[in-house]
């Protein structure tokens, strides 16, 4: 496989994983059992006896790491695309 699809690849990888609490909608999957699904407190959810609000409120507090990794991910891309370039030119 050439370089630069493996490089495409593994960026489509990388956003999927940065916007999965979106695209899962934490939020709604905690509101569908009853819970309120808040980033300002975890807040008690109960379902079938055990407590999942750390969980709901760790997954959905992720959703603001992207604005860290996205911006790292276009430096990245420049680099690399700057290291391609200077290398055809060699």
């Amino acid at each position: 496989m050439r370089m630069r699809t493996v490089f495409i690849v593994l960026q489509i990888l990388v956003l999927l994983i940065e916007f999965s609490p979106a695209l899962l909608g934490i939020r709604e999957m905690a509101e569908a059992f009853g819970c309120e699904g808040y980033l300002n407190r975890v807040i008690p959810c109960v379902i079938g006896g055990k407590d999942y609000g750390r969980p709901f409120y760790d997954l959905g507090f992720s959703i603001w790491y992207p604005y860290l990794i996205v911006p790292i991910g276009f430096v990245l891309l420049g680099v690399w695309g700057r290291s391609q370039h200077s290398s055809r030119l060699s």
